[in-house]
């Protein structure tokens, strides 16, 4: 390595990012009544430290097999040697774990499973430098059925100039992905990742990996753990998985409670989405969720049970779904905090009177980093004062406009005094006033190119982290660029305990930089 170093950048509040979520918007923005995600990381960094081992690590059977599994897919000995040293602690009661997860899918899933990681890992370094040792955890949703999410991602293949959509196995329905074969599931990653692996020493380690999986026959979970750890097993992330029967057994006590109640608990989740869905905001856990919150695996595929279906008395081969998944979770690890995306925010906040009938406390949700890699060609020029002047009046316009209209019918509607009605709508209009200027801005940018936006800055005007694959990042920049991505969530966190939560940008090197390695200063 020459020392190449990919700069971050603080880019607008993630309040004023016009095609976000209004939940997680609000919540970045403390509006009242929703909580605070400044308010619940500082809670995270703060909380007292653990004295005694989660309900997981007490279970000897289920963790020395899972370390078994788990040391042999690290990358090294230094890799284990942290790792078993991150295990000892928790076992020993002396430190928390702080959680993240996504389900595997092509190429390492969403570009947002990277940010989500490293978000992690910058959390419980900062809860660590804070005092109370913390390990980051990685929940695998191995056991996940849905192959079109799965298979979701593409690439940007530079050679071709042109998106490579991959396709599911057409035999592979109602199957876990993590058991899907990684011959079956994973023979397009490995002919790309071969391609990539001149470029940079990480694509050359990650196309090895899934040439040796095809060999010896590996399930594709397997193979997406490995390919994590060889971007993370140096930090001490652990991974566990959702398909795994001795985990789930451990959770029996938990379990036994859920069945017990199992109707009222989905009823008191149906009620908070109804209130959701009132207040303007996505009910996330949808009627079939609420109906058939589990499954029950068996030889790799999955079964959803019905309401009148028996439920396991061992419940080592169930499986539940988005309503009580993270319940059990939490209960096995007591995290110090989950890290967290739109979506899990949406079906977390349904959940809340859940965990509280449970008996079960839900911890501090952390928001994950939200990124975008860019390059040079897609950088914004220098200010324009002549267009800044031309668009002011119009913004102002606009937000007279809107204060006028909301004070006005707040005062009508709820008979408030002016002084109240422009107090209640103060957040509201703030939050349209950050959006408009983002939106002017965007369109601004576009205006100023000089030539074309790079295709795989915002495929279908959609946002990269969400539409491109993990590892098609990691193997065409290599390591600059987790080193990059790490900074960039130390750096979402430290402006996030002061409010300043931001979207952040990634300036990478030229994608089409030949095979000299130019891409990661190797």
């Amino acid at each position: 390595m020459t020392g190449q170093a990919y700069p971050i950048a603080r880019c607008v509040p993630l309040a004023a990012v016009p095609d976000f979520p209004s939940l997680m918007c609000d919540w970045v923005a403390g509006v009242p009544g929703l909580g605070s995600a400044t308010a619940a990381w500082r809670a995270c960094l703060e909380a007292p430290s653990s004295t005694v081992p989660s309900p997981a690590w007490s279970a000897t059977v289920w963790r020395e097999a899972w370390w078994d599994e788990f040391a042999a897919d690290l990358p090294d000995d230094e890799a284990v040697a942290i790792c078993r040293h991150q295990v000892a602690s928790l076992v020993a009661g002396e430190a928390d774990v702080i959680i993240t997860g996504q389900q595997p899918g092509f190429l390492g899933g969403p570009l947002y499973t990277l940010f989500k990681t490293a978000t992690c890992i910058a959390a419980a370094a900062a809860r660590s430098a804070a005092g109370r040792p913390t390990v980051p955890l990685f929940w695998s949703g191995d056991d996940d059925d849905d192959l079109r999410e799965a298979f979701s991602p593409c690439l940007f293949d530079p050679r071709r100039r042109t998106f490579l959509h991959p396709l599911p196995p057409a035999s592979a329905a109602s199957q876990s992905v993590g058991t899907l074969p990684a011959s079956a599931a994973g023979v397009g990653e490995a002919a790309w990742l071969a391609e990539q692996a001149a470029h940079t020493p990480l694509a050359q380690r990650l196309a090895a990996a899934w040439q040796s999986a095809l060999a010896s026959g590996q399930s594709w979970g397997r193979l997406h753990r490995r390919a994590l750890l060889h971007l993370f097993g140096h930090h001490g992330l652990l991974v566990v998985s959702g398909d795994d029967d001795r985990l789930h057994a451990v959770a029996k006590p938990l379990y036994k409670r859920i069945l017990a109640g199992e109707a009222g608990l989905s009823a008191l989740a149906a009620q908070r989405g109804e209130r959701f869905a009132a207040d303007g905001y996505h009910a996330q856990i949808g009627a079939e969720s609420l109906a058939r919150p589990f499954s029950v695996a068996d030889g790799g595929q999955r079964r959803r049970l019905g309401e009148q279906d028996a439920r396991p008395e061992n419940p080592a081969s169930l499986r539940p779904g988005v309503l009580f998944r993270s319940p059990v979770q939490d209960w096995l690890f007591r995290p110090a905090g989950v890290v967290v995306g739109p979506g899990e925010l949406a079906y977390l906040k349904q959940t809340e009177p859940v965990y509280e009938a449970l008996g079960v406390t839900r911890p501090p949700l952390v928001p994950r980093l939200f990124c975008t890699l860019t390059d040079a060609s897609a950088e914004p020029r220098s200010d324009n004062p002549a267009r800044e002047e031309a668009t002011a009046p119009a913004l102002a316009h606009l937000e007279n406009v809107a204060e006028t209209a909301l004070t006005e019918a707040l005062r009508e509607v709820f008979e408030l005094t002016a002084d109240q009605a422009r107090t209640a709508a103060g957040p509201n209009l703030k939050r349209w006033s950050a959006r408009n200027r983002s939106l002017f801005e965007s369109l601004a940018r576009a205006g100023d190119e000089t030539g074309a936006q790079p295709a795989w800055l915002a495929p279908g005007a959609r946002r990269q982290e969400r539409v491109l694959a993990m590892h098609w990042a990691t193997a065409l920049w290599g390591e600059t660029l987790t080193t990059a991505v790490l900074a960039a969530a130390h750096a979402h966190l430290e402006a996030g305990a002061s409010g300043a939560w931001a979207d952040w940008r990634i300036l990478v090197a030229d994608i089409n930089a030949d095979s000299r390695g130019e891409r990661n200063g190797s």
